[in-house]
């Protein structure tokens, strides 16, 4: 798959033993799923699994996530904007991507 400067991206990574929190996986698939509906906007969304190397790999998404034991950290285009437990982040980000669009 390649990256496409005119539709959704979705980037995740490939789960390794720094992953604190299994749900990660489940969290991908879930943020894949619910955002079909932007596809054809030019927005990146990046999921990724530890707190040792998502802060810095989601920096250039436009909405980034990283997870640790009980949170998972978002950001949008770079700012942080707040953790959040794992059955309160999608509906963040729903409402953040929504933002984006418009």
């Amino acid at each position: 798959m390649h990256f496409n400067r005119d539709k959704l991206n979705l980037i995740s990574c490939p789960s390794c033993s720094r992953v604190e929190n299994e749900a990660f996986i489940d969290l991908a698939r879930k943020v894949k799923e619910r955002t079909r509906h932007a596809e054809q906007h030019a927005i990146t969304i990046a999921v990724m699994g530890c707190r040792v190397n998502g802060p810095g790999e989601t920096d250039d998404a436009d909405l980034g996530l990283w997870c640790g034991p009980r949170y998972v950290n978002l950001k949008k285009r770079g700012e942080k904007i707040g953790a959040f437990t794992y059955d309160e982040i999608l509906d963040r980000v729903d409402q953040e991507l929504e933002s984006l669009i418009q």
